[in-house]
C-alpha cells in the first residue's frame, strides 16, 4: 500500500529525530545507513547512494555526508576503496591464468591462495608506512594502507602484487604441513617476493635477496 506524501513525511521527519545530521545528510546509527541519497549518486562512485563510509565504518568515517575519510581516530590518508576491488579482481584473473601459475611458489601455494581469496578479509590501516601486512591470527585476512592502495602510481607497485604477498606470508603460518620446519624471516620473505615476481614480474630483486629491499 502506498503511503500518501503527508504520511510519509512524517515518517521521514520522526527518523531524522533519531538519526545524526552530518551537514549534507542525515545518519541512522540503528541501520548504519544514510537515510537521504548521496547528492552525488553516481558520481561518487558507488551504485549505493545511502550507504555509510562503503559499509566499512571501522575503517572511515563521514563527518560531512559527503566523502569518507580517515578512521575514527581523526585525519590522516584512507586507503582507496576502489583500488582494492580492482586489485583483488585482478589477482583472481592471474591465478586462474594456466601460464602464470607455473613458477614454484605459486605452485606451492596455489591451492592456499585459491581457497583463501574468495573469503579474504582486507582490512585498513591507516597509520603504517609498509605496502601491506599480514595477520599472525587468521588465514583470510589481510591489511593493506594508504601507501600500498595507491597501486602502480604509488612505490609499492600493483596492489594485486602486494595482496599475493601478504597471502602467501598467510598460507605460510596456516597451511599444510604442520610439522614442517618454520621458515627464518629472509627466506618467508623470499618466498612472499617470489610469487610477486612469477605472478606480476614485480620485486624479482627483492626475491633473489630480500635483504637489499631492507629485511
Amino acid at each position: 500500500m502506498e503511503k500518501s506524501g503527508s504520511s510519509q513525511t512524517l515518517s521521514n521527519a520522526h527518523r531524522r529525530k533519531q538519526a545524526s545530521y552530518y551537514r549534507a545528510r542525515y545518519y541512522d546509527s540503528n541501520v548504519g545507513r544514510f537515510i537521504n541519497e548521496d547528492p552525488a549518486r553516481f558520481a561518487s562512485g558507488n551504485s549505493d547512494f545511502f550507504a555509510y563510509v562503503l559499509n566499512s565504518p571501522v575503517n572511515f568515517r563521514d563527518p560531512s555526508g559527503l566523502q569518507k575519510s580517515g578512521g575514527s581516530s581523526g585525519g590522516g590518508a584512507s586507503c582507496c576503496q576502489n583500488n582494492i576491488g580492482i586489485a583483488k579482481k585482478e589477482l583472481e584473473n592471474a591465478l586462474s591464468n594456466a601460464q602464470l601459475i607455473r613458477g614454484r611458489i605459486i605452485k606451492k601455494y596455489k591451492d592456499c591462495l585459491l581457497k583463501t581469496l574468495p573469503i579474504i578479509e582486507i582490512r585498513c590501516n591507516e597509520t603504517s608506512k609498509d605496502c601491506g601486512l599480514h595477520s599472525s591470527a587468521a588465514l583470510n585476512t589481510i591489511t593493506v594502507t594508504p601507501l600500498g592502495t595507491r597501486g602502480r602510481k604509488g612505490p609499492c607497485g600493483p596492489l594485486a602484487s602486494t595482496f599475493v604477498h601478504e597471502m602467501v606470508h598467510n598460507c605460510q603460518g596456516f597451511w599444510g604441513d604442520p610439522n614442517a620446519p618454520v621458515l627464518g624471516r629472509i627466506p618467508a620473505e623470499s618466498e612472499a617476493f617470489s610469487a610477486e615476481c612469477e605472478l606480476f614480474g614485480t620485486s624479482c630483486n627483492c626475491a633473489r635477496d630480500p635483504r637489499k629491499c631492507g629485511y
